[in-house]
């Protein structure tokens, strides 16, 4: 039987949600299907990736309310806050590198100064799977951030969120679905520190990680 993981409301003490908790052991698997996202989606050109961070954004304004309820369910915060601190700043991340992506992976043409008859050059490129592990007090727009430049970079991301606001880590699947993102781009594990540790583990590329 699978272990649930159930997500309180700290003002009132009551459960609010539950989710699967993925055992350590099944980390790695998510990451293979991870690394098989990223496959295919570093073949995109940072043109060709703008689109779905478009309809990103659209989809994180369109579900704000709802997003900071959740997000309220899980922290106690006034839903002011939670829109304004979680979903707006979420918003002006997403719109950052939908327009400004395409300028920080260019090509960058320099001197090779002193070799004179040689030219320079820096390319950037995908650099494979990102771990993003993330705390509860900012739940959507600490992940958000990784999750963006990750996904703008032409990178894949598995994201392991707080065990105390799970729903609120959840809610990235949801919305790479109804932003039609190439499926497996974005994949949520749940747990404790042994799942984290698990993740790291794991063979990722890169690790995103807020927290002591």
């Amino acid at each position: 039987m699978s272990e649930t993981l159930i997500s309180y409301d700290p003002r009132t003490g009551e459960a609010v949600g539950s989710v699967i908790v993925t055992p350590p052991q099944d980390v790695a698997a998510v990451v293979d299907r991870s690394r098989e996202a990223f496959e295919r989606w570093r073949t995109f050109e940072p043109t060709e990736r703008r689109p779905y961070l478009q309809r990103l954004r659209r989809v994180v304004l369109d579900q704000g309310q709802n997003i900071a309820k959740v997000i309220q369910s899980e922290t106690g915060k006034p839903l002011t806050e939670a829109y304004a601190f979680d979903v707006l700043t979420s918003l002006t991340v997403i719109d950052h590198y939908i327009h400004h992506a395409r300028e920080y992976l260019r090509v960058r043409h320099g001197s090779a100064w002193p070799f004179v008859t040689t030219k320079g050059w820096t390319e950037y490129h995908p650099h494979g799977v990102a771990a993003v592990i993330s705390p509860w007090n900012y739940p959507f727009f600490l992940p958000m951030i990784s999750t963006v430049t990750a996904l703008a970079a032409g990178c894949s991301v598995v994201l392991k969120p707080s065990e105390v606001t799970p729903l609120s880590g959840e809610l990235f699947v949801d919305l790479a679905d109804r932003a039609g993102l190439p499926e497996g781009l974005v994949q949520v594990i749940h747990g404790a520190g042994d799942t984290g540790a698990a993740l790291v583990e794991s063979g990722v590329d890169v690790v995103a990680f807020t927290g002591s």
